[in-house]
């Protein structure tokens, strides 16, 4: 004899499938929940590597910039060195050149005529004195363009007269010559010297 079920088997079904249901979306927000935990530790991780280097670069960078200060520093202490080299070597250069202008004018200086000061503007000679009489002036002239150290940039300047006394101011450009020994001679410059009877006699 066949049996009959009554039992609302549908409903039962039904109720099986939504617990089937339930059961898959909260195995899906789990692994989701694992999958975005995953990712969100490992965005974390490659932030804090970033941060990482990030640092580094910056120590990196501080370490760079103290080396660079620092060749800047030695550079411009070089220069400095450089440049005071180049002063005592010009003075070193300069200084036999200025025994041998001094030397010229002492034997260019007619008697009668007395230098008070002379200043050096580079080159050039400024050079401030007195005279007995306007006719010692061209002797010392003459003397100084026979001169291969001197070239005059102009005539004197007599700015007074006291009596037969001339205040007086030269400019003079010095003019070594190119090759000049120990004691000052050079072999194709030869100063014409006015002998000094010959002077004497003209006054």
């Amino acid at each position: 004899m066949a049996t009959i079920n009554l039992l609302p088997w549908r409903d039962k079904r039904r109720e099986e499938q939504q617990k089937a249901f339930g059961k898959f979306c909260l195995y899906f927000a789990l692994l989701g929940g694992i999958a975005a935990f995953g990712w969100s530790q490992m965005v974390a991780s490659d932030i804090e590597r970033q941060d990482q280097r990030n640092a580094m670069l910056k120590t990196e960078i501080k370490q760079l910039e103290a080396k660079v200060s620092e060749i800047r520093t030695l550079k411009k202490e070089r220069d400095d060195l450089i440049a005071r080299m180049e002063v005592i070597q010009g003075l070193q250069g300069n200084r036999p050149q200025i025994v041998h202008v001094f030397d010229k004018l002492v034997h260019t200086l007619p008697d009668g005529i007395h230098f008070s000061s002379l200043q050096r503007l580079g080159d050039n000679l400024v050079i401030k004195g007195t005279a007995d009489s306007t006719s010692r002036i061209p002797v010392l002239m003459r003397r100084l363009d026979a001169s291969c150290w001197f070239d005059q940039s102009r005539t004197p300047l007599i700015e007074r007269s006291e009596g037969t006394t001339k205040t007086f101011t030269l400019n003079l450009k010095i003019t070594p010559p190119d090759k000049v020994t120990e004691d000052g001679t050079n072999p194709s410059c030869v100063d014409a010297t006015v002998k000094k009877s010959e002077e004497v006699a003209a006054l």
